[in-house]
Parts: C-alpha cells; sequence; structure tokens
C-alpha cells in the first residue's frame, strides 16, 4: 500500500481534474490526500484496516520530490534558453522565452520574415595590420553599437561571423512588419556608426565603414543542427538574397541595398530611396532593388568610402 501511495503521489492526478484558480503544485496532493482518507474510512467501514499515516507521508514525499524536480528541471531549461539567446534578442524576447511564451524548439513557418546582412569593408586588410587583442576589442566597439538599434526594431542576431552580423526580423516573435523593422533598423545601425566614428577620429583611429543588405520573403524558423550541438535560425531564399545584396554596396555607392519588395514597406522620411533595377546576383536570378541611403549618417561625406 505504501508503496502504491508513493507510486500516486509520483504520478499525481490529471490537471484537468483540478480547478484553475487552484495552484497544481498544490491541489493535486491534497486532492490524492482526500482520496486516501475516504478510501480509509470505506475500508474501515467494511472492516478493514489502512495504515493511513504511512501511506499518506510516502505519498506526500514522493509529490514533493517530483515537484522538487520539475522545478529543478525548470531551472536547468531556463537557463539554457537565457545562455542560448542572451545578447541575441532584445530583453523583452528573452523575458518571452523564459516564461515559456515562445517555443524555439518547435520549427515555425512559413510566415513573413525579413533578413539583414552587414560587414565591415576592408576590415580583414585593417586586421592584418593591428594586433589581434586590439582588432578583437574594436569588433566589440562595433557591435556594441550597432545591435542597439537592431534590439530596439525587435531584430534578433543570428550570428557574429568576425566582421559581418546576420540579423532575422521576425522570428521567434512575429512581427507585423519585419521588412520596415529591418529598413529602420539598419537606419539606427548608420546613425550608431556614425558617433562611434566620431570617437574613433578623436583617438586617432581611421573610421569604419560598413554595408548592408537587406530582403524580405516567407522562411522558416527553428534550431538547426545536431542534438549535442545546435543554433536558432531561419531558413528561406530571403535569407541568400540579402547576403548577396550586401555585397552589392560597393559598386553601387550606397549604405543599404535592399530588394524592391521590402522598400516599399518604408514611409516617407524615413530614408532616402534610389531605384537600381534589376541587379545580378551570385547563384541567384536578378532581384529588383534599390539603394537606401540616410542624410543624417556619415555626415563628413564618406557614405561609403568603400564604395567610392
Amino acid at each position: 500500500l505504501v508503496l502504491a501511495c508513493a507510486a500516486l503521489g509520483w504520478l499525481r492526478l490529471p490537471a484537468a481534474a483540478v480547478p484553475a484558480s487552484v495552484p497544481p503544485a498544490l491541489a493535486l496532493p491534497v486532492m490524492a490526500l482526500l482520496a486516501l482518507a475516504l478510501l480509509s474510512t470505506a475500508l474501515l467501514r467494511a472492516g478493514w484496516y489502512l495504515p493511513a499515516a504511512a501511506a499518506a507521508a510516502a505519498l506526500v514525499l514522493t509529490a514533493l520530490a517530483r515537484q522538487a524536480l520539475e522545478a529543478a528541471l525548470a531551472l536547468r531549461e531556463r537557463a539554457r534558453l537565457r545562455s542560448a539567446f542572451a545578447g541575441y534578442v532584445s530583453p523583452q524576447v528573452l523575458q518571452q522565452l523564459l516564461a515559456g511564451e515562445l517555443d524555439p524548439a518547435r520549427p515555425d513557418g512559413p510566415r513573413p520574415m525579413a533578413f539583414l546582412f552587414a560587414d565591415l569593408r576592408g576590415f580583414t586588410t585593417r586586421g592584418q595590420h593591428e594586433a589581434a587583442r586590439e582588432t578583437v576589442a574594436m569588433l566589440n566597439r562595433y557591435y556594441d553599437a550597432i545591435v542597439e538599434p537592431i534590439h530596439a526594431q525587435g531584430g534578433m542576431v543570428d550570428n557574429f561571423r568576425g566582421d559581418g552580423i546576420m540579423v532575422v526580423f521576425g522570428a521567434p516573435q512575429p512581427q507585423p512588419d519585419a521588412a520596415r523593422a529591418a529598413m529602420l533598423a539598419a537606419g539606427g545601425m548608420v546613425r550608431a556608426l556614425t558617433a562611434l566614428n566620431r570617437q574613433l577620429r578623436s583617438e586617432g583611429r581611421p573610421a569604419l565603414e560598413m554595408g548592408i543588405g537587406i530582403a524580405c520573403g516567407e522562411a522558416v524558423a527553428g534550431q538547426v543542427g545536431s542534438r549535442q550541438r545546435h543554433d536558432y535560425t531561419a531558413i528561406g531564399d530571403a535569407v541568400n538574397v540579402a547576403a548577396r545584396l550586401q555585397d552589392q554596396c560597393r559598386p553601387q555607392r550606397a549604405q543599404a541595398v535592399v530588394s524592391t519588395e521590402a522598400a516599399t514597406r518604408l514611409r516617407a522620411g524615413e530614408a532616402q530611396i534610389r531605384e537600381l533595377g534589376e541587379i545580378e546576383l551570385r547563384g541567384h536570378a536578378p532581384v529588383r532593388c534599390c539603394a537606401l541611403t540616410w542624410p543624417d549618417g556619415w555626415p563628413d561625406g564618406t557614405v561609403n568610402a568603400a564604395a567610392a
């Protein structure tokens, strides 16, 4: 009997049997104890003696043990999510992930998303003439500057690759206008780099030069990789297009090159738009594109010095 009650305490009762206003952690063991009391009374009337004290103790202890195990597992999962997403998503989205409101393990989509790629022009060559520590310190200053406007527009940093960054808009949290959010983030990045370049010049250092590519389209987001090592990312044709458009900033003399489909989402005054027509992209069909510039970014005339 004691073993049976211990098993009952571990399994507990179906959640559907518990009123919504009562916490399951409290209600389920109490209901099990009530059931044990009723059973003990019925058997006693039939002439059977049930040692309820030992059985009740077994039930309570195993229920508490299971509750402690579940709490430990929940804390471990929260720690895993915080480690995987902290610094990559905005604090608001991170809280939703930790609260269980967003599930990164489940593939999500296809749905509209936007993708932003950015890298520093000429930074690889520059790094050959600097100590590795100086290069890393400069990259961290650069990323500190540009990630803030990315998070302000709901973007998720998918990855950092040397002096390049990939950002997803519309995952893990859906966004009603992911394309516009990506372009507003790009404008914020340009302004942030302008401010950083002022600091660098005051220190006698050369300015940084950035190129941005943006595209939008249907994509699927989720965890990709093996059981031992995986990343949360998004997959879709627009990812490849955005990466290719980033390479067009230099020949097109633009702060950002975006697909025309994305550019139509901008509102008046949010950026200066220049039609580029169809552009041949490596490994992809031609795409209609626009060049974006922000007059309040890089005001010293180096709209994109590497493109000049």
